[in-house]
């Protein structure tokens, strides 16, 4: 048995004419009728899901091609579209979660520029030193945090385009 990935807002039909040699329309249908009931989850679909793995049944009237895998030929392409499936999921969870890292750091901030406060400072230079330090520590992690938002979202990014290359050379 013979299985391919799909790709990427591949018709049924195009899949069809990429994973079989057909001499002609009645052979191409036949290739389709084949693949459809081999593959329910291409029944009613005119578009493919990205990455689904499918199998290639035989047809007498229509030659597999090469794009037609034994299945241990397969794994490590399935596993890739997989995790790049689930890939914008997580970039998102990991930009929300730095982003409110951010969020976070933001507020102490405002608070430390309460006119009360302020003018409290100015009468008394003990709180003024002490919420100078206190300034200084949220700017730091404010620093910080914008730093780690930048670097993982860099990061996501070049770990999407790695995936998407991955996929490009075994996909």
């Amino acid at each position: 048995m013979r299985y391919a990935i799909t790709n990427p807002g591949e018709t049924v039909s195009a899949l069809t004419k990429r994973l079989y040699e057909a001499d002609n329309a009645d052979a191409r249908r036949d290739a389709e009728a084949a693949l459809r009931e081999a593959n329910p989850a291409l029944e009613g679909r005119r578009h493919v899901p990205d990455g689904l793995v499918v199998e290639v049944p035989e047809v007498e009237a229509a030659v597999p091609t090469d794009a037609a895998k034994p299945p241990t030929e397969l794994a490590g392409a399935a596993a890739l579209h997989t995790i790049r499936a689930a890939f914008p999921e997580i970039r998102d969870q990991v930009s929300e979660a730095v982003d409110e890292g951010v969020r976070v750091r933001e507020q102490p901030r405002k608070v430390l520029q309460d006119r009360g406060l302020r003018a409290l400072a100015r009468e008394d230079e003990k709180v003024a030193k002490r919420l100078e330090a206190l300034e200084e520590r949220t700017n730091d992690a404010l620093a910080e945090a914008r730093a780690v938002r930048t670097e993982h979202k860099a990061g996501l990014r070049e770990l999407g385009a790695d995936l998407d290359d991955l996929l490009d050379l075994f996909g």
